[in-house]
């Protein structure tokens, strides 16, 4: 065996958030040494096979400005116009004919589509430019964790070597490399399945409608380049253009509703997509020759017993907690977990005893974890019905803008006392958010008329509570000052539920209760889809009804 080395942090696997966390690492304390060790050869093929190209807001600012890479997203990668929803009416229905919520133009607040090959091959030079070493072609075998030090065994080309560090991090993602050996696995309570493909095309949405009323909605190119969603009952499908010229293409469902080996391989997702979105089929068909790859994975979400360990061992991105592909979460908790981790890294190498703030971190990440469960949690239910999921899209946008936005650019996630003292607006936002997804959820169980909507379209920054969280959101402020804007963000939240509310009453019971806010009343009737011809007063079964097919509270 070859000598051994020796790092201050050795981190398990080279993909984004391994190569982000020793970026970040390193530009936070240029004197740190990092090795990444990454299992596959190197530079990484354009258009990798690896789920995550669609970044939002958090995850946006990450890479942007913590990680500096403004410049270069800017000019390889696309810019992302926002997500895009296309909600389900009749079967068959073209884009035009189903209600659509997306923007008509770039956010005030950027993201993009990311290509994840070239990011990486990308991050892995910035890394290897700033000191850190990078290993490709590398097994990791046993990790022996010591508090004098760890021992890590790793198989190069070259042979056997073992390293040596004080901080280990697992980033190998649903390999779980070090997660595995420490028996930190945790199951998660939300069950959904995905296949995904990229094909070498750019497939255009707009080219499958030449509806003039339709096309005049928008510059053309902007539904391109927004993350677009086709909603339906139980699922949903994803197209994302890269900047390479691929697309890639996604199908996420309930198994309950949609068994993953009815789309486990090409030509059942093709079956599958031209029975449920027969416009989507149509387009990838002639690109049969062009598919780049296809991975189905069941029950993809997962969480951990623990992230940050007093022991100075840590996991990040996949290796640690993953929820679901909706809303792109996926680098917003890449870079909440790898924040946490460089600030621990800094603070324990300048000197620091760390353990209660690793306990801290540890706490706060995972609660903020099992806070969004219930965003995804059984509700894919609720994607088939236009008048409950249109609704959701507002709340979820609203809670994401308004809170974990403004608390990450600002750092009050890293500061012990705010979270102590804002913890009671965290309870609170929490605790209305579970609220507010059972009855949405409750609502669209009983929803007789789930399609029967009009063919309309909003644009979200057309509400005023949404442009006002959105354009505030990344605001560089003092500490104290966002503590007085979460406890008003809070009350706007509060009031939009209460709109909400007030709405789902009435369809449910028919009961018309007086508006507390016009202005929020006014913004929530913008996306109001459903036809309201149809006479429904009265006809749902509400929750105290013993004969309703969804109890009065959930479990």
């Amino acid at each position: 065996m070859n000598d051994p080395e020796s790092c201050d942090l050795l981190i398990l696997g080279g993909g984004l958030s391994g190569l982000t966390l020793a970026l970040q690492v390193l530009r936070a304390r240029p004197e740190t040494s990092v090795i990444v060790l990454e299992k596959a050869s190197w530079p990484p093929p354009v258009a990798a096979h690896k789920v995550g190209e669609s970044t939002v807001e958090l995850g946006t600012y990450y890479l942007r400005e913590v990680l500096g890479l403004a410049e270069y997203l800017d000019a390889e990668h696309l810019p992302k116009l926002g997500l895009r929803f296309f909600f389900k009416t009749t079967p068959g229905a073209s884009l035009s004919e189903r209600p659509e919520f997306g923007a008509v133009g770039e956010l005030p607040v950027p993201s993009h589509q990311l290509d994840r090959g070239m990011l990486e091959a990308e991050l892995a030079e910035r890394v290897q430019a700033a000191g850190g070493g990078f290993w490709s072609s590398c097994r990791v075998g046993q990790v022996d964790l010591h508090r004098d030090g760890h021992t890590t065994q790793v198989k190069t080309p070259s042979g056997r070597r073992e390293v040596r560090s004080r901080w280990v991090v697992d980033a190998t993602g649903r390999a779980s490399t070090l997660k595995r050996q420490q028996k930190a696995l945790q199951d998660s309570p939300h069950d959904s399945n995905a296949v995904w493909f990229r094909v070498a095309a750019e497939i255009d949405i707009e080219q499958w409608d030449d509806d003039p009323s339709f096309l005049a909605r928008m510059p053309r190119g902007v539904r391109h380049l927004s993350t677009n969603h086709l909603m339906g009952d139980g699922y949903w499908v994803w197209f994302i253009p890269l900047s390479s010229g691929s697309t890639s293409v996604g199908i996420v469902s309930d198994p309950t509703r949609h068994a993953l080996k009815s789309m486990a391989s090409f030509d059942s997702a093709m079956q599958w997509l031209g029975e449920h979105e027969p416009q989507a089929a149509a387009a990838l068909d002639p690109l049969r020759d062009q598919v780049q790859d296809f991975l189905a994975l069941r029950k993809y979400s997962h969480g951990a017993e623990r992230v940050f360990h007093p022991l100075r061992w840590a996991l990040t991105g996949d290796a640690g907690v993953f929820l679901d592909p909706f809303y792109s979460p996926g680098t917003d908790f890449i870079a909440l977990s790898n924040t946490y981790i460089t600030d621990l890294v800094a603070r324990d190498l300048a000197g620091e005893r760390v353990r209660s703030r690793i306990n801290e971190y540890n706490r706060t990440y995972l609660q903020m974890f099992e806070a969004w469960v219930p965003i995804y949690e059984r509700m894919y239910e609720t994607f088939g019905v236009g008048q409950v999921v249109a609704l959701k899209v507002v709340w979820d946008f609203s809670t994401y803008w308004s809170f974990q936005v403004p608390a990450f650019v600002n750092s009050g996630f890293l500061d012990v006392g705010f979270m102590t003292r804002t913890r009671a607006l965290w309870q609170g936002i929490t605790e209305l958010n579970r609220t507010m997804q059972e009855r949405l959820l409750r609502w669209a169980r009983v929803e007789p008329n789930p399609t029967s909507l009009q063919a309309a379209f909003v644009d979200p920054m057309e509400l005023g509570f949404l442009r006002e969280f959105q354009a505030q959101m990344v605001d560089s402020i003092p500490l104290a000052d966002l503590e007085q804007r979460l406890a008003g963000n809070l009350a706007v939240l509060e009031a939009v539920a209460a709109e909400i509310e007030r709405r789902l009453d009435e369809r449910m019971h028919g009961v018309t209760a007086s508006i507390a806010n016009e202005a929020i009343a006014a913004d929530i009737a913008r996306c109001w889809f459903a036809d309201d011809e149809v006479a429904v007063a009265g006809r749902l079964a509400g929750p105290q009804d013993s004969e309703s097919p969804c109890p009065s509270s959930l479990p």
